[in-house]
């Protein structure tokens, strides 16, 4: 059964762990990341993109397959269903009304009044229906499914603080120097704004483009209220490769059956998922 994902991030927050947002792109992607978290006894938040709601048929196609999925593996871990950077008020309650349990409103492209505005709207029609709902502040740079941000742009802490406080919000995501995409160097996260803002709010804090950052830094930015990172990068990349190297190598692999090929592909984003479960400390949580 699908849950919502506001008691299990407040569960992190008050016990000091993370749960891991992980990005699916398809059938078999579903079943490696449930597999992996059910393995581990923890729980997972399967985020879906505009880009994955195109490729895999729409939102109710996306539930469908999920609850299905659930049910042949006999998944019985907290699993929550998660719109990620959902752009309107529109696309929100579409997910909603497919059976999606939590949502994310991203107004931070839009002026602060206006994102609080929507995101105030977005909360009073997923709460009445038991959904969590994430919103974000400030910019997060780099690409995802073709939205590119040149540069960071900090959170403000007293529009974070406001923005809880009258819209109810779950959760935030409050930028703070993380990049989607692939990193240039180290990633440098703004630590001092990241404890200030966890003190002002009091809700789980969320940490977008988790590639790429140091093991060291993430353990760090649970310990100051971050209870939700997100991955996906590095997964994505991890099948890529595998899939490249298994076509170019000559060493038995049936290349002509595609089910063969994403299944051997998502050996290694099945392992990445397990180190990111046990670094984030949410292992053996249920």
């Amino acid at each position: 059964m699908l849950v919502s994902m506001k008691d299990m991030l407040n569960h992190a927050l008050r016990d000091g762990y993370a749960v891991g947002q992980f990005n699916i792109n398809n059938l078999e992607w579903v079943g490696a990341v449930l597999s992996a978290g059910q393995k581990m006894r923890s729980p997972i938040i399967l985020g879906v993109s505009g880009g994955t709601i195109k490729h895999m048929l729409g939102l109710k196609c996306i539930h469908d397959i999920v609850v299905n999925a659930m049910d042949y593996l006999d998944i019985d871990i907290p699993v929550a269903l998660h719109l990620d950077h959902g752009t309107s008020q529109e696309i929100c309650e579409a997910a909603i009304k497919a059976g999606f349990r939590s949502v994310m409103f991203d107004g931070s492209h839009l002026p602060f009044s206006e994102n609080l505005d929507i995101t105030r709207r977005v909360v009073e029609f997923a709460h009445r229906r038991g959904v969590s709902v994430e919103a974000e502040l400030g910019t997060i740079a780099g690409s995802e499914d073709g939205i590119v941000n040149s540069s960071v742009i900090y959170a403000d802490p007293q529009e974070c603080a406001t923005l809880v406080k009258e819209t109810d919000v779950d959760c935030l995501a409050a930028a703070l120097g993380s990049t989607h995409g692939l990193y240039k160097g180290r990633a440098k996260l703004g630590f001092a704004e990241m404890q200030t803002i966890a003190e002002l709010v009091k809700v789980p804090l969320v940490l977008h483009g988790g590639t790429g950052i140091a093991a060291e830094d993430m353990r760090r930015a649970i310990s100051y209220g971050t209870a939700k990172i997100n991955v996906n990068t590095e997964n994505m990349y991890a099948w890529c490769q595998a899939v490249k190297d298994m076509f170019m190598a000559d060493d038995g692999h049936d290349i002509n059956d595609p089910r063969k090929v994403i299944r051997d592909g998502l050996i290694p984003v099945r392992e990445m998922v397990a180190q990111r479960i046990h670094l984030f400390g949410s292992e053996q949580r249920y």
